[in-house]
């Protein structure tokens, strides 16, 4: 799963990766009940709510992981997918602040050692702590052999999909896989509607979900 598109794709609207999502996806899409099962483990995390890589930016790229690693199953890809989605969920949860914070990804790998030891195998959870700790450096700095690995290469274009707004504009370049293109307007939709509610005293999760169901990225 190497970078594999050109210049000349035509980036989707959100309404019509709705359309795309329910064509090849349809009811292997991830459920609104996957996601809120992750709800323990964002209350151990005690995740921000008022930051850039807050509780709302780890819980759209969940969605986004989500729907990128199965739609990838779907067309072939063997990925362990629950490692993805926790990945995602614990990348930034030991930030010190919003800008260059080399080590974070070190944190964070570290968190999940001390989260998840013992409830799954070794390998599994060796994967989670290497995409925590490598998704901070830029590619020229990380190892091919683990830049490389299928389950790495969603969780990047996943976490550079919630890049909008106080996050900055997501450069198209940084997307490896072709089918993380047809998300970008749908994410960028997630985002904003989400981004809107920040004030409101509902669940965070809960809320990004909602707003995955409405449109089209979730189902039932």
């Amino acid at each position: 799963m190497r970078k594999e598109y050109r210049r000349d794709i035509i980036i989707p609207t959100a309404e019509e990766a709705k359309e795309l999502l329910g064509k090849e996806l349809g009811d292997q899409r991830m459920r609104l009940g996957e996601v809120m099962s992750y709800q323990p483990l964002f209350k151990k995390l005690k995740l921000a709510t008022d930051g850039v890589h807050d509780i709302f930016h780890s819980a759209r790229t969940l969605v986004a992981g989500g729907t990128l690693a199965r739609w990838e199953q779907k067309n072939g890809a063997r990925l362990r997918i629950p490692e993805i989605e926790v990945g995602l969920i614990i990348h930034d949860s030991r930030r010190k602040n919003d800008g260059y914070d080399w080590m974070h990804g070190v944190r964070a790998a570290k968190v999940a050692r001390g989260l998840l030891a013992g409830e799954m195998l070794h390998n599994n959870l060796r994967l989670i702590e290497l995409m925590c700790a490598w998704h901070v450096l830029p590619d020229a700095w990380t190892p091919k052999q683990i830049r490389e690995i299928p389950e790495m290469i969603i969780f990047e274009d996943s976490d550079a999909l919630d890049r909008q707004g106080r996050r900055g504009n997501l450069n198209l370049d940084y997307l490896r896989l072709r089918r993380s293109l047809a998300l970008v307007n749908i994410m960028k939709s997630l985002h904003s509607k989400t981004d809107e509610r920040r004030k409101e005293t509902i669940d965070p999760l809960q809320i990004v979900a909602g707003e995955a169901l409405d449109i089209g990225l979730l189902i039932q």
